[in-house]
């Protein structure tokens, strides 16, 4: 049988909502500790942890940036495909559920 599984950030997002997401909130920091993550000096749950620890921002202006992101009009049509053809679609990310499924809700697709 087949299964699609696919990334969220730049597959079913417009664009990298994470690095976006981190970039608003972390600052200067973020862009080092991105740096070490994409040389192997860290893996994602301590590049998370570390962002983490440097974020800035209130509740309302973290729903605020989530209601700014998009979901690609071409992933919607797929995700319609997939249903209709009865393909399992599943979304794999190391992003946050935080940004994920306000997303997803938002865009009929809370189900994946």
């Amino acid at each position: 049988m087949l299964k699609v599984f696919c990334d969220f950030d730049g597959t079913v997002s417009k664009g990298d909502v994470g690095d976006a997401f981190f970039r608003r909130f972390s600052g200067e920091e973020a862009l080092e500790l991105v740096r070490r993550w994409e040389v192997g000096e860290m893996n994602s749950r301590d590049l998370y942890l570390a962002m983490l620890r440097s974020f800035r921002a209130s509740p309302e202006e973290v729903e605020e940036f989530i209601a700014e992101q998009e979901i690609d009009p071409s992933f919607r049509e797929f995700a319609g495909f997939c249903a209709r053809e009865e393909i399992p679609l599943a979304i794999l990310s190391d992003g946050m559920d935080l940004y994920i499924r306000p997303l997803l809700e938002r865009n009929g697709l809370a189900g994946l």
